[in-house]
């Protein structure tokens, strides 16, 4: 519209321009002219106002329109941080080994005497004395040489058999209790006594 009015406008000083170098223009042309003039005139004005309202009416309605807030942008979260596995603790296994109670007061082994030459010497034997419920200890780890009448040098300490007779005193090893050297030279056999170890 505001194209059409300025067009309208710059005909119009045209029209005026040709009719002022004309020498005489008849009264009929020149009221038209005139006329032509406040019709472009008012046309123009009327382009002017409306091209106002047309840009206050667009700037009423972007003032209406609601403005596009920032959207908040989501703040990324910690992930959980995985824990170390928590292993039972190994409790220790109760001991099975019982202790042992060793007898206090246990009389100390008796220091073996010098032996015979050529008489091997006993590991372990307990002679079994007549009157006694329990065999005594005898020469257990002494070193002791062993009694006539062993039938073979892998029988038992122990295992002493002795005839009707006795035992000759000089068969007798040193360092037996007394009374198991007067039962060895009395008249009745020794039973077979329990030995323990072998040569």
């Amino acid at each position: 519209m505001a194209r059409c009015a300025l067009i309208l406008l710059v005909l119009v000083y045209i029209f005026a321009a040709v009719a002022a170098q004309a020498p005489a223009v008849a009264p009929d042309v020149t009221s038209a002219m005139n006329a032509a003039v406040a019709a472009a005139q008012a046309a123009e004005s009327a382009a002017a106002a409306s091209l106002e309202a047309a840009l206050n009416l667009q700037r009423t309605l972007e003032q209406q329109q609601p403005q596009p807030q920032p959207q908040p942008q989501p703040q990324p979260q910690p992930q959980p941080q995985p824990q170390p596995e928590q292993q039972p603790e190994e409790q220790p296994e109760p001991d099975l080994v019982q202790p042992v109670l060793v007898a206090v007061g246990a009389p100390a082994p008796v220091p073996p005497e010098p032996l015979a030459s050529g008489v091997p010497p006993a590991t372990s034997s307990t002679f079994a004395v007549p009157g006694f419920e329990q065999p005594l200890a005898g020469t257990t780890e002494m070193g002791a040489p062993p009694l006539a009448g062993l039938t073979a040098p892998s029988a038992e300490i122990g295992a002493v058999l002795v005839e009707e007779g006795g035992v000759p005193a000089q068969a007798i090893p040193t360092g037996l209790p007394e009374r198991l050297a007067a039962s060895l030279q009395g008249q009745q056999p020794l039973v077979q006594g329990s030995g323990s170890g072998g040569r």
